[in-house]
């Protein structure tokens, strides 16, 4: 049984709807065409009893806490938001995470916001590429809130990585409503996951033998969080995707980095059923090695040769969700002109479906968004046996050489002898000049 609160939901959304003319009376916002927004303050005092000193400015206080929402007649949504921080550091609120269904068909999404006005505390921002939906009952089921990581007052990581940005729990369940024209709104409280642990890696495969200049990396995250999760079933992981090529990296050139596509917003859903794998590379003799889509700490660091430092990191996270897979090809550090690869940034959970004690959740997580460092998190080499194959070509290659070509072994020979005797008759010269010149 997924826990929501659907009855509840219900009630809440019949009795608002009756009894609208006394709760919220200023959400009937309309806006001109030439997006004219009313400010922040003028749309919140139409509550009387919205009181404005409830909202002081706070020292040390840099979070963001969602006191309202709106829809506009244009289908626009509007979030206003308490920043105790103030109008002196002027911080802006970046995304919003939100889901518009429940139950079964929970799906929170990332939406950007646009900053609209302000005054003191409060602010006010447009959800962007979002349009209100016609039904008469709508639901807005919001996880969490963003903003830009700052350096001034924001923890950094210990180890290699960034926080692009930092979220912070709203954990509410906004129902809107609309009988004969009047629309009514009602808020409840909501289950979240919060992460209280996290690492973005990247894991770099050989794709075949050792003269093969393509590689997979394999991207994951770890996390720990403040539920104890018996069995993980589903994840839903964000992060954006950019692909790039080295150019000019030739004799007596700039070696520069050039964006071929993105940067991309994607998200991913994946099971505890599913497995990845080493990218394909059309190349003879591939390598081959599998994992699963879901792993917990335990069998992630069993399975793989990871690096000290990783191990050290995933101390004391619970499970590990490997996400997706991108093509290197030119270099294990792309060194090589024309090298192309993927870099994968702001990697965020936001939905995870697991069970406990015997009961299953469906919630929306609290999670920042973070970008590891780009180095392996294993010791990535080619398979022993691609050595071997290459060991195996140079004999066969010397054997056809002697067979067939004993003319161009002999005066191989002899260029090699010409530069070994060479190099010997220079070392020697160097050994006695001194005597000679001390003789004289």
């Amino acid at each position: 049984m997924v826990k929501q609160k659907n009855k509840k939901l219900f009630y809440i959304a019949i009795f608002f709807s009756l009894f609208s003319f006394l709760f919220f009376p200023f959400m009937n916002i309309s806006y001109a065409e030439n997006s004219v927004y009313s400010d922040v303050l003028s749309d919140l005092q139409t509550d009387e009893n919205f009181n404005a000193e409830a909202y002081p400015v706070v020292e040390n206080d840099y979070s963001l806490q969602v006191i309202q929402i709106a829809e506009s007649e244009d289908k626009e949504l509007f979030v206003y938001v308490y920043q105790p921080s103030g109008s002196e550091l002027d911080l802006r609120a970046t995304t919003i995470r939100f889901s518009t269904a429940i139950n079964e068909n929970f799906s929170p999404k990332d939406y950007s916001l646009t900053y609209l006005n302000s005054e003191g505390t409060l602010y006010k921002y447009k959800v962007n590429d979002f349009q209100v939906k016609d039904d008469a009952l709508r639901y807005y089921q919001i996880i969490c809130i963003f903003r830009d990581w700052n350096a001034d007052f924001d923890e950094p990581l210990d180890v290699g990585g960034t926080i692009d940005e930092v979220s912070f729990e709203v954990a509410q369940m906004w129902t809107v409503s609309t009988v004969e024209g009047v629309v009514s709104y009602a808020y409840d409280k909501s289950d979240v996951v919060n992460i209280t642990g996290k690492y973005a890696g990247m894991l770099r495969y050989a794709n075949g033998v050792a003269f093969n200049n393509s590689w997979t990396d394999a991207h994951f995250v770890a996390f720990s969080t403040d539920y104890q999760i018996d069995e993980l079933y589903e994840a839903k992981v964000g992060y954006v995707e950019t692909y790039y090529k080295r150019v000019g990296n030739g004799l007596f050139q700039e070696s520069t980095t050039e964006i071929l596509d993105g940067p991309t917003e994607k998200t991913v859903t994946i099971n505890c059923d599913e497995v990845g794998s080493i990218l394909p590379n059309y190349e003879w003799f591939p390598a081959t090695h599998t994992w699963s889509r879901i792993e917990t700490v335990e069998e992630f660091v069993e399975e793989e040769d990871l690096v000290s430092d990783a191990i050290d990191e995933l101390s004391g996270m619970e499970y590990v969700l490997r996400f997706t897979e991108t093509l290197r090809e030119g270099g294990y550090d792309n060194e090589t002109d024309g090298a192309t690869w993927y870099g994968i940034s702001e990697i965020t959970v936001l939905q995870l479906k697991f069970q406990t004690a015997g009961v299953a959740y469906n919630l929306g997580v609290v999670d920042n968004k973070q970008t590891g460092d780009g180095q392996p998190d294993n010791n990535s080499s080619h398979p022993w046996w691609s050595w071997l194959l290459v060991d195996l070509a140079c004999l066969v290659g010397l054997i056809v050489v002697v067979a067939f070509f004993p003319s161009i072994l002999v005066g191989l020979l002899k260029f090699v002898w010409f530069i070994v005797y060479g190099i010997f008759k220079i070392l020697w010269w160097l050994i006695t000049a001194p005597f000679s010149i001390f003789k004289k």
